[in-house]
């Protein structure tokens, strides 16, 4: 009989305080009820929790959640060369979206360099999809939205944006579903029934003309616990630009062929254990073709 050590997992929330006076006179506030530090002091204690984690976990991998955008990109250039590390915003929600482009692309006859995309709304994450997916689809006719403004993306650019592709992709990924830019069920109608949509949220499946159609959801479930494991496994020192691509090419293989039939551009979540071990499998590869493991 084996006995195996499943890692733990450990949320760490790091209260850098805040000068919003509404927060800091909320009774529900959860906070320190303090004035934010100078930049220098929040710095300094930034450097000295990650340098504590890593010694105290030198197996760890950690994933960066909901820093501001300048903070954000920060920390990961710092930080992501010397620890496992990944931030949610800046990398991995761009691997789902560059995956979900590259399978939506193949529906399209059109070549990489011809697509051209906009971006609505400029937070990190919006920010990180640009960067992961312009070295790949290197021309900004398909509509991101991550702008988190419910009816961002207008009937009118719904139309002028479909008029110039024969097929439009938009992903709104805007969250919860109330901040979503456009329903599944509005670009559907909007664009007459040609749209390649995904989304974060859940949207139904509906019916359109004589077709059943089918919106696609996705997130970065689709490639987070992959490239976790994977980087436990092998022991990486640090997450590289190419286990990232790794991962993004690993989910475009996922796809079945009853799943390709129906145009889908992402596995059903009911496979998602077997999509995870897949990504995990590239990612390895990946870090080893890098030699980037301890």
């Amino acid at each position: 009989m084996f006995r195996t050590r499943l890692p733990a997992i450990l949320s760490i929330i790091l209260d850098l305080v805040t000068d919003n006076q509404a927060l800091l006179g909320d009774p529900l506030y959860l906070g320190l009820r303090q004035q934010r530090s100078s930049e220098a002091e929040m710095e300094e204690f930034i450097d000295e929790s990650f340098m504590e984690m890593a010694l105290m976990f030198p197996r760890h991998w950690c994933k960066l959640e909901d820093f501001s955008s300048g903070r954000a990109f920060s920390y990961s250039s710092r930080f992501c060369p010397r620890l496992p590390l990944i931030d949610d915003d800046v990398q991995c929600i761009g691997a789902v979206v560059l995956a979900g482009l590259l399978s939506a692309a193949l529906l399209l006859p059109l070549a990489p360099k011809d697509h051209w995309f906009l971006f609505y709304g400029t937070d990190s994450d919006g920010v990180g999809v640009a960067k992961q997916t312009s070295p790949v689809l290197s021309s900004p006719q398909h509509l991101l939205g991550f702008s988190t403004i419910k009816g961002g993306s207008t009937e009118t650019v719904i139309c002028h944006m479909a008029s110039r592709t024969p097929r439009l992709i938009t992903f709104p990924f805007s969250i919860p579903s109330r901040f979503s830019e456009r329903t599944s069920a509005e670009a559907l109608r909007t664009s007459g029934g040609s749209v390649i949509f995904a989304s974060v949220s859940h949207f139904q499946g509906r019916t359109f003309g004589a077709c059943k159609w089918e919106p696609g959801q996705t997130n970065n479930t689709y490639i987070l616990p992959g490239l976790a494991l994977s980087t436990i496994l092998c022991c990486a020192s640090s997450v590289t630009g190419s286990m990232v691509v790794a991962s993004v090419l690993g989910l475009t293989k996922c796809l079945t062929w009853a799943e390709r039939a129906f145009e889908l551009i992402r596995s059903r979540i009911a496979r998602i254990r077997d999509i995870n071990a897949h990504v995990a499998a590239h990612v390895i590869r990946a870090a080893q073709a890098a030699a980037s493991w301890l």
